[in-house]
């Protein structure tokens, strides 16, 4: 039906395509709207209520299957609706007695209007009321016997006195009466007629159309309510789309576990969280940076900045505050550097380390061991590691590298000159770097 009504809906209806569109929804809203007047009494109340329900029902599309009982579906809708707005719109109008069965609680006034007018059985009042059927008796003995009362016909409680051994004392039995609306019984003919006659009350209440409503107020109101689009649900999809759906689901989960997620933990500084530094926890690109090439460069790059030294220095024990070019331009010989320190030899060594901050005293033993005599910056915890400089003689390296290689993974970046006098002074930068 609502796609039939999407079909049909434009904004401006022409006269023959509005037609055609109530004439689709007249089983329907002709008995809601009627239903909906005769519990309130006015076209605003009913309208208003209406509209409310049509909303209602287009969010619960998802998540409820309807297209087999659609008139009980809605009108359980409109009983929530109603139960919860029409106590206090009776307590605020100002004239009760304009209101059909005014004086009939909720529950009573619903169940009557449901079996005598709606036309539906016990089974699906109980259902929609959600209430047991002995209740559903109950209300409508007491709703109808109070009909019966405020016609006149209510003469069979002076009946039942006269005869106090009629089964019909018993409330269990008149609400069996009720449901059963025989009144065959002869001691009960009073009773039945009275029933019959509430019965006929509410069946015979002025019927009223949705037509019957202002034509503005079913365009703007009421039709692009059942106009909007459907939401698509799981259970209108078919099989195979299912499956499709489903295995591009899990494609994309097994893509994000073995890709982006091993991803992601390399960049999560596992030291910093647990230490609480959070503003470090994620690290950046130069931190995480695999290429070990790239920081050592940018290691000499930060040894070379300071101290600068007269162009006319001599190679003796100044040696230790000269400046050292990068490697690269090194050991390509095309570094712009001083005739006096174009011969220095500058060995690099990077030792990875789970804890740079525990290996630095392990390096610094090795260089106290080997007699090499630590620059001013030696020792400095930077981004990424912990930097080492100093000062020894070619014929001690071999050994320090022995030393530096049995604290972790080490990578050498060094002058592959092997015509090196041993008794000849280099430097030695070791970097310890974070993993």
């Amino acid at each position: 039906m609502i796609k039939r009504i999407r079909q049909i809906y434009a904004p401006v209806l022409p006269g023959a395509r509005k037609a055609e569109l109530l004439a689709l929804l007249g089983p329907y809203l002709d008995g809601l709207y009627d239903f909906l007047f005769h519990v309130y009494g006015e076209q605003a109340a009913a309208v208003e209520v209406l509209e409310r329900v049509l909303r209602l029902a287009h969010r619960r599309f998802r998540r409820e299957r309807f297209e087999r009982y659609l008139r009980p579906w809605i009108f359980r809708i409109t009983l929530e609706t109603v139960m919860g707005h029409y106590p206090g719109y009776l307590e605020e109008h100002e004239d009760r007695e304009a209101v059909p069965l005014w004086y009939l609680p909720p529950e009573e006034k619903m169940a009557v209007m449901l079996r005598d007018r709606g036309g539906f059985t016990s089974d699906e009042i109980a259902q929609v009321l959600h209430v047991t059927e002995g209740r559903l008796g109950r209300d409508l003995a007491y709703g109808r016997e109070a009909i019966a009362q405020r016609l006149g016909a209510g003469s069979w409680r002076e009946e039942l006195k006269k005869n106090p051994g009629c089964h019909l004392v018993s409330l269990q039995a008149r609400a069996r009466e009720s449901l059963d609306a025989s009144g065959k019984c002869p001691a009960c003919r009073v009773y039945a007629q009275g029933i019959e006659a509430a019965r006929r009350f509410v069946a015979d209440l002025p019927e009223m159309k949705f037509d019957s409503v202002e034509a503005s107020v079913r365009q703007s109101r009421i039709l692009p309510i059942l106009a909007q689009p459907r939401s698509l649900r799981w259970g209108d999809l078919r099989w195979h789309t299912k499956l499709v759906l489903e295995g591009a689901a899990l494609a994309l989960v097994g893509l994000l576990a073995v890709v982006v997620a091993p991803r992601l933990a390399a960049k999560i500084d596992t030291d910093a969280l647990l230490a609480g530094r959070f503003s470090s926890v994620i690290r950046s690109e130069a931190e995480g940076e695999v290429e070990t090439e790239i920081s050592a460069e940018r290691l000499l790059a930060s040894a070379s900045v300071g101290a600068e030294v007269p162009e006319a220095a001599e190679e003796s024990e100044n040696f230790s505050d000269m400046d050292f070019p990068s490697g690269d331009f090194y050991e390509t010989g095309a570094a712009p550097v001083a005739p006096s320190r174009q011969n220095a030899l500058v060995y690099r060594l990077i030792v990875q380390s789970s804890n740079p901050r525990e290996t630095a005293p392990k390096v610094r033993e090795v260089f106290e061991g080997r007699n090499v005599k630590e620059r001013e910056k030696s020792g400095q915890s930077l981004p990424g590691g912990v930097f080492f400089d100093g000062v020894t003689n070619v014929g001690s390296f071999p050994q320090i590298l022995e030393s530096i290689q049995k604290l972790g993974k080490t990578k050498t970046y060094s002058n592959p000159d092997g015509r090196r006098n041993p008794a000849e002074r280099a430097r030695v930068i070791v970097w310890i770097q974070q993993i």
